[in-house]
């Protein structure tokens, strides 16, 4: 299995339009093979349900069909670690934005079947192709 750190799965950014940087990040998991099968908007969540004001930060689902459904046939405990999360938002700095993506690596190491090594590494190929895209955008 290819050999990953959690925090080489992000990088952070200045950008003023948080609504064009949600859209940049859809678009190109689109490109890069993915569905959105959910997205959390925790802005709206936290002032619904607590009366709190948040910075932008969204959650987005990201799956690939394909893997997903040959993964989950190998091993049906995987769906608790489904989808691939991808966060975008405005970090602790006002104006400074991550990009950043749960590691396939870390989350199919906890259910220890080596029959899902390959799956694991073509999601993060599939995820390292969508943050360049995404650095090429905001570089």
């Amino acid at each position: 299995m290819t050999k990953a750190v959690y925090n080489d799965m992000g990088f952070e950014f200045k950008t003023d339009d948080f609504t064009a940087l949600r859209q940049n990040a859809v678009d190109e998991l689109k490109k890069c093979g993915f569905g959105l099968v959910s997205e959390i908007n925790l802005p709206e969540k936290f002032k619904a349900k607590l009366n709190k004001d948040f910075r932008p930060y969204i959650i987005l689902g990201a799956c690939s069909p394909a893997i997903a459904f040959k993964a989950v046939n190998k091993e049906p405990d995987l769906g608790l670690l489904l989808p691939c999360n991808v966060c975008v938002g405005e970090t602790t700095t006002k104006g400074t934005f991550f990009c950043k993506v749960i590691n396939p690596l870390v989350m199919f190491s906890l259910i220890n079947n080596k029959d899902l090594e390959g799956m694991a590494d073509e999601i993060v190929a599939k995820l390292n192709k969508f943050l360049d895209a995404m650095k090429k955008i905001y570089s």
